[in-house]
């Protein structure tokens, strides 16, 4: 059982050093996360390696001998950083893809932002500041880009830095005040985040409501009036 431990071991650091090296690679497909067409058969040959050292080990243990518990310990304890690393490489890039669609963001890349890897690398290491430094030097390099700005906005909010999110979006709204569909992006996402705050709900709703003026037949204005009905309902239940 030693020897198929060890293998075990050698087999998950291994898949673990390989991870992160993959990780780490630029990749010039316009934000720096592993590319899914890489990730996720990269990740299933890693899974299946990794089930046949864990059932090899399981082998080596009699079904009723007193050391299958410590082997079955063993196993997830060692299998579980590859595993949860290979998970994150395909992850990481699926939320990438839902939060470009959900913004309109993925058809706007273009070869000068090709690295936003670098910036991310910086989130990475929590490294914040460092990450919005590189986003905004994205967007002077490409003014006409509003992607940059708003992944800065959105690593802000995830760090609870609401303030500096809301400066960031109100910088696209001023970049960007002619174009409908991003100003109206840059709106509807403020609304947001002036929630996190809690304390001005009119606010909110003149936020929603310019939403709605500037775009009224596009699928964010359906989205603001929804929110719009139930700041209404909130409202009317809080006054009960």
């Amino acid at each position: 059982m030693l020897v198929h431990g060890l293998v075990l071991l050698l087999v998950s650091t291994i898949l673990l050093v390989a991870g992160r090296l993959l990780m780490s690679f630029s990749w010039s497909d316009g934000d720096g996360e592993v590319p899914l067409v890489v990730g996720v058969p990269v990740s299933l040959g890693a899974f299946s390696i990794i089930i046949l050292a864990a059932k090899s080990l399981a082998k080596s243990v009699e079904l009723y001998d007193s050391s299958l518990g410590l082997a079955f310990v063993a196993t997830i304890v060692i299998s579980a950083p590859p595993v949860i690393l290979y998970v994150h490489i395909v992850t990481s890039r699926l939320v990438g893809c839902v939060v470009d669609c959900l913004f309109g963001l993925s058809n706007r890349r273009s070869p000068l932002v090709m690295d936003f890897g670098v910036a991310r690398a910086h989130a990475r290491r929590n490294d914040v500041n460092g990450a919005i430094a590189k986003y905004r030097d994205y967007f002077l390099r490409e003014p006409q880009n509003p992607a940059p700005l708003f992944l800065a906005a959105t690593l802000l909010e995830q760090h609870g830095r609401v303030k500096d999110a809301r400066s960031t979006l109100r910088d696209i709204m001023t970049s960007f005040r002619s174009d409908d569909k991003v100003w109206a992006e840059a709106e509807f996402r403020l609304s947001y985040v002036e929630e996190q705050k809690g304390d001005d709900d009119m606010l909110r709703t003149d936020l929603l409501r310019a939403v709605v003026r500037r775009i009224p037949d596009k699928q964010l204005a359906r989205m603001a009036r929804e929110r719009l009905t139930e700041l209404k309902q909130e409202r009317l239940v809080s006054a009960n």
